[in-house]
């Protein structure tokens, strides 16, 4: 089923588990602590020195899920 979808390759696996988890986290908006009140995303705080700059940017749990289909399939 997965050759048919197109999935074949642990790249493609990979980004389309980043892709589908960064979406779902993103409509949540999860975590909460990368959100401003305005539902902005707040910037990564060693890319920015803005005063509400985060440690836990939102993209770093889609990234490792994609990373972890690639690596394990």
């Amino acid at each position: 089923m997965a050759v048919r979808m197109g999935l074949q390759e642990p790249i493609v696996r990979g980004v389309t588990a980043s892709i589908a988890v960064g979406t779902a986290l993103y409509l949540a908006k999860l975590p909460a602590s990368a959100f401003r009140a305005n539902g902005e995303t707040k910037p990564y705080y060693r890319l920015s020195t803005a005063a509400d700059a985060t440690s836990k940017h939102f993209l770093l749990i889609p990234l490792a899920v994609g990373a972890g289909v690639f690596l394990c399939t």
